[in-house]
């Protein structure tokens, strides 16, 4: 068929080449414009900065492949932006990353999705996570766009079928031959449909699961071990003076070292067990059908593994350790206490030389 029928190896390419992808920079500080707008140009972005939200809905246009909008501005602050931005149809496919210096409840987090936006940053940012979340939203709505474009292909292919038939004027060839292809473009979207999916739920640097995509999941086991009276326990993890090894190693190693960790928990927990980045250097193990004790063997055997591996990366041999909170749901307690006992957990841990486990 002449018409380019989308593909996965596609989606990808839309993903990891934004080059000449325009995004739009709101923010009131002249600072953080100047540094936003540096970073995504050396990523081959063009960017746009405007220093007000007033500004921005007067030049905003559909020739934008994404919006980075802090929150606090004066005149209008980026919650009020937002809402008249999702307002208007023509730009709902357009995705929207807040910038903000802190989110302190899920309850603020929740709002901003809420109304619109797509993702958030908290400031300061890691160079290479920020440039990587605006790559997946980019190349994800470049997909959408796709997706769209190839569904108006199908339904012109569709009414062309129906008017041969009507006019009795094609040929049984002609006929199987066109069926052919609409099967053929129909499980070509159904792989497009598959590879969006992964790109929702999955962190785009180290593979697993991403924050939203862990948290329904936890949500999900936290109602099934109410129902059917099963244990259910939680690690939180955090990689011990990883900020170090970014200041004196560089962030390309400080990625290699994420994607590495990953590889060796990824291997080291059971297929029921998920596994998911909570944020920055942050992660979250989710273990069904396990109590404290069980949990306690397994986060002991996962901080020894650690320990002891060799991380490689460009010629540098490095130990890391991590630092586990552990913690088992309490019946009927929320996906907050639960999170919020983890965290506490791990804060012991940081604070009692890290490299250990403590339980809350």
């Amino acid at each position: 068929m002449n018409e380019t029928i989308i593909t996965t190896s596609k989606i990808r390419r839309n993903i990891l080449k934004t080059e000449n992808s325009k995004v739009l920079i709101i923010d009131d500080s002249e600072d953080i414009l100047f540094l936003v707008k540096n970073i995504l140009s050396l990523e081959s972005f063009l960017a746009v900065p405007v220093n007000s939200a007033i500004k921005a809905l007067e030049i905003i246009d559909n020739t934008f492949d994404a919006i980075i909008l802090d929150l606090m501005m004066p005149e209008m602050n980026g919650i009020e932006f937002l809402k008249i931005f999702r307002g208007k149809k023509e730009f709902s496919h357009i995705p929207v990353i807040v910038l903000t210096a802190k989110l302190n409840t899920e309850e603020e987090i929740a709002k901003i999705f809420e109304i619109g936006a797509n993702d958030y940053v908290t400031k300061p940012f890691l160079k290479s996570e920020f440039t990587a979340r605006i790559k997946v939203h980019v190349g994800l709505k470049k997909s959408t766009e796709d997706l769209y474009r190839t569904n108006k292909m199908l339904k012109r292919k569709y009414k062309d079928l129906q008017k041969a038939i009507k006019r009795e004027e094609t040929l049984n060839e002609k006929i199987l031959e066109r069926t052919v292809e609409l099967k053929d473009a129909n499980e070509k979207i159904e792989e497009l449909n598959k590879a969006l999916e992964y790109s929702a739920t999955h962190d785009a640097l180290t593979g697993i699961l991403n924050r939203g995509a862990i948290l329904a999941f936890l949500e999900n086991d936290i109602r099934r071990s109410k129902r059917i009276k099963t244990s259910l326990s939680l690690l939180m993890i955090d990689i011990d003076f990883f900020k170090k090894i970014n200041d004196t190693y560089g962030h390309l190693v400080g990625d290699s070292i994420l994607k590495q960790l990953c590889n060796l928990i990824r291997d080291s927990i059971r297929e029921i067990d998920l596994f998911g980045r909570y944020g920055g250097e942050e992660f979250i193990i989710i273990l069904p059908d396990t109590n404290v004790e069980q949990a306690k063997i397994l986060t002991s055997r996962l901080l020894t593994r650690i320990r002891e591996h060799n991380f490689l990366t460009n010629k540098i041999n490095l130990k890391i350790t991590i630092s586990i909170g552990l913690t088992e749901y309490i019946l009927d307690e929320s996906i907050d206490l639960i999170i919020e006992r983890a965290d506490m957990a791990l804060y012991e841990a940081k604070q009692s030389g890290r490299d250990c486990m403590k339980i809350h």
